[in-house]
């Protein structure tokens, strides 16, 4: 049987996972919820999806390559679907004004609390990859992949005539990314910005530097 490699770049074919992968997978994501990449053995994660040993290795290289497919999957899907909020929002978006208030909805959301293990995953998916060249190299190929989402986005806002003329939509791509990882410097801090304070802040980027309006500043 065909074992899964870590083939997410454009153009290079991949095997679709089994049913028993899958397991194994979501296992492994299962476990890192609460665990960080190192403290997962195989033996945990073969309890967790109820396989049998040998049926790892039919699958994948070893159990840093079953790890890595894990990472790589929270890591895209969660950032997919902050691609796509921000793509509905502009869809459904009326006027600049309509826009505002949505993507202000969006940035509550996707800086909440709620979102803390998603960034902290994502710190610990970039401390992986200074480890382990290997994962670094698939892990720069799907930010490319993902920088191109937010830009295509960004490009679409620019054609709305929404987006200001001073950042281009490849930097505005950059920046939203690194505000959000950021907000995982306070989510360890033993005194906390309240959520109110870093949204307002966060949307003052948007509307100041990326939209080039400081008129459209939500007022609360």
């Amino acid at each position: 049987m065909q074992r899964i490699h870590l083939g997410l770049t454009k153009g290079r074919s991949r095997s679709k996972p089994s049913a028993a992968a899958r397991s194994l997978i979501e296992a492994t994501k299962h476990l890192l919820e609460s665990l960080s990449p190192r403290e997962i053995t195989t033996a945990m994660v073969l309890e967790e999806a109820g396989v049998a040993r040998n049926t790892l290795y039919l699958h994948f290289e070893d159990h840093t390559a079953l790890l890595e497919v894990a990472l790589l999957e929270l890591f895209v899907s969660g950032v997919r679907n902050h691609i796509e909020l921000l793509q509905d929002s502009l869809k459904k978006s009326r006027s600049k004004n309509d826009f505002i208030k949505r993507i202000a909805n969006v940035v509550e959301l996707t800086q909440s609390q709620q979102r803390r293990d998603f960034r902290i995953n994502r710190c610990r998916l970039i401390a992986h990859s200074e480890r382990n060249p290997r994962f670094s190299s698939t892990l720069g190929d799907a930010q490319v992949r993902i920088n191109e989402g937010f830009k295509t986005f960004f490009i679409a806002l620019r054609r709305k005539g929404w987006m200001g003329k001073n950042i281009a939509p490849e930097t505005a791509a950059v920046l939203v990314q690194a505000l959000t990882l950021g907000r995982a410097i306070d989510d360890f801090s033993s005194d906390q910005l309240s959520e109110k304070a870093w949204n307002e802040a966060f949307m003052m980027i948007i509307t100041d530097v990326i939209l080039g309006d400081p008129s459209t500043r939500l007022v609360k």
